[in-house]
C-alpha cells in the first residue's frame, strides 16, 4: 500500500534550481496512503506560512511539517549561495499500532534543493499574514461527534443514499472527532473550511491553526473542528465527508451531509436517490 519509490509532480529523484535567496514551496501529500514529516536534511530552519486553505496569522517557524494524504502546507525555506540541501520525509508521528506498517520508521529524501552561486535578494515573510476570526471559542461543547472506525464512520459503511448529517444553513458548529481505530485516520470535508479549535482538549499547535479542508486524527485522539456552513440549501444533493486515506475511503469510510433551511431540519429526507454516475470527488 505504501510503495518504495516517491514521485514528485510526476518525477522520480527530482532536483530544483534555485536564483533567489528564498524558495516558496506548495506541498500536497498526493500518496495513497503514506504520512510525510518533512523538513531538510542539514535540520535547517524554515517557515510554514500556510495550511490547505490558505495563510497563517504568522509564519511559523519550525523543522518538520507532517501531512497525511489530501493536506496540503506552504513553506519558505531560505538558502545561501551555493547550498545543496535535501528536502526529506523523516519518520512520521502517526499514533498507530504498528508504526511500522503505516510508514511510521520510514525516512527517504523527496526533492534536492540547488542554490546558484548568486542569488537574487529576496524578502522573509512578513511577521504578519492574514487575519483568522475564530469560528468557535475554546471550551465550547460540540455540536456533533463524529467515530472513526476501522474502515466506518460512525460504525457505518458508506451508503450513497443514506443522508447521515442535515445542517441548518448559515450555523457555526463544532465537530469532535475521534479515532477509536489502531490506524491513523484524518478527516476532509467538501465545501467547507474548518479550523481546529482543540487536540485531545489542548489548544492546537502553530501548524494546526488556519484554515484546513483535511485534519490529521491520530489513533487514539480526538480533534474538534469549528465549521460554519454556507447558506446555499438543497435537501437532496448531499456533500461529502469522508477520511482521504483512499484504502479507508473506498472501502466504505465515507459519509454525506445535506443543508437545508433551519425550519426543515427534522423534516428533510434522510434517504436520497443516488444517481448511476455519482462519485465522491
Amino acid at each position: 500500500m505504501l510503495g518504495d519509490e516517491i514521485l514528485v509532480n510526476g518525477t522520480h529523484d527530482p532536483h530544483l534550481e534555485i536564483g533567489h535567496e528564498r524558495v516558496r514551496l506548495r506541498v500536497l501529500n498526493a500518496a495513497n496512503d503514506r504520512i510525510f514529516a518533512f523538513g531538510f536534511d542539514d535540520e535547517r530552519a524554515f517557515d510554514q506560512v500556510a495550511t490547505d486553505g490558505g495563510l497563517l496569522e504568522q509564519p511559523h517557524r519550525t523543522r518538520r511539517v507532517q501531512l497525511s494524504p489530501g493536506e496540503r502546507a506552504e513553506l519558505v525555506v531560505a538558502l545561501e549561495p551555493g547550498d545543496d540541501v535535501v528536502l526529506r520525509s523523516f519518520a512520521p508521528e502517526t499514533g498507530a499500532f504498528l508504526e511500522r506498517r503505516v510508514g511510521g520508521a520510514d525516512t527517504f529524501d523527496i526533492l534536492r534543493i540547488a542554490a546558484e552561486d548568486e542569488l537574487e535578494a529576496s524578502p522573509p515573510p512578513a511577521d504578519e499574514l492574514a487575519p483568522i476570526p475564530p469560528l468557535a471559542e475554546p471550551g465550547r461543547s460540540p455540536d456533533r461527534s463524529i467515530d472513526l472506525g476501522d474502515e466506518v464512520i460512525d460504525g457505518r459503511a458508506m451508503d450513497m443514499e443514506r443522508i447521515d448529517h442535515i445542517i441548518a444553513a448559515g450555523t457555526t458548529e463544532v465537530w469532535e472527532v475521534t479515532n477509536t481505530d489502531g490506524d491513523p485516520h484524518n478527516l476532509h470535508l467538501h465545501d467547507r473550511h474548518v479550523q481546529v479549535v482543540a487536540v485531545d482538549g489542548r489548544s492546537p499547535p502553530p501548524e494546526l491553526t488556519g484554515w484546513h479542508d483535511t485534519v490529521h486524527v491520530p489513533a487514539g485522539s480526538t480533534v474538534q473542528l469549528a465549521i460554519e456552513f454556507g447558506s446555499y440549501v438543497d435537501p437532496t444533493t448531499p456533500y461529502m465527508f469522508h477520511c482521504h486515506v483512499l484504502t479507508h475511503e473506498d472501502a466504505g469510510m465515507r459519509g454525506q451531509f445535506t443543508i437545508v433551511e433551519p425550519d426543515e431540519v427534522d423534516t428533510a429526507p434522510r434517504r436520497i436517490d443516488a444517481p448511476d454516475d455519482y462519485g465522491h470527488h
